[in-house]
């Protein structure tokens, strides 16, 4: 194995998080081409993040207007997607800050954030971004995500509101487009 070899194989391993000891043996085929897969695979996720980092923008579009999906984004990202509705599930409060938790329920319907949405006058800012992504079947099948939020809203009641949170999306490619169905 050569100086060069050794680098890309080193960097390599800290890219994919792996650790990495000193030996004296070259490793086998197998496993040069496992870490191969996994930088693909790193790879891969990463320049899907970059290509559908412009789609979360019509998300951030729709949580704008009180609805999730919106027409636009329902038609262009939501191809026959199933989900949950968002729920209350715990409230806390503590001097000036009320915390509510939202988890979702166990009825799959085709709205999403209808209930978080009805106790809002109005919505701010939005912002969705990706957290993390993975390929679970390999690169050429679904593409399972988690999309992080965050926004500022009023409530019917006047109060500020932050809202933040993780959703788990899983994308599809559908003829040439990738849309969530998850």
């Amino acid at each position: 194995m050569t100086i060069r070899q050794k680098i890309q194989l080193f960097t390599a391993c800290l890219l994919a998080g792996m650790s990495f000891s000193c030996r004296s043996d070259p490793p086998g085929p197998e496993a040069e081409s496992s870490v191969d897969d996994r930088i693909e695979e790193m790879v891969a996720v990463e320049e899907l993040i970059l290509e559908l980092t412009p789609y979360l923008k019509q998300l951030n579009v729709s949580a704008a207007e009180g609805v999730l999906p919106d027409a636009i984004a329902k038609e262009a990202l939501f191809h026959k997607a199933e989900g949950s509705e968002l729920l209350p599930s715990a409230e806390r409060t503590e001097s000036l800050v009320e915390t509510v938790t939202w988890t979702a329920g166990p009825e799959r319907r085709n709205t999403y954030w209808e209930g978080l949405f009805e106790t809002l006058a109005s919505v701010e800012e939005t912002r969705f971004y990706f957290i993390d992504g993975s390929f679970p079947h390999g690169v050429k099948g679904d593409f399972d995500s988690v999309v992080g939020f965050e926004g500022r809203a009023t409530g019917k009641d006047g109060r500020i509101v932050s809202i933040t949170g993780k959703q788990h999306l899983i994308w599809r490619r559908s003829e040439g487009n990738w849309c969530i169905v998850r």
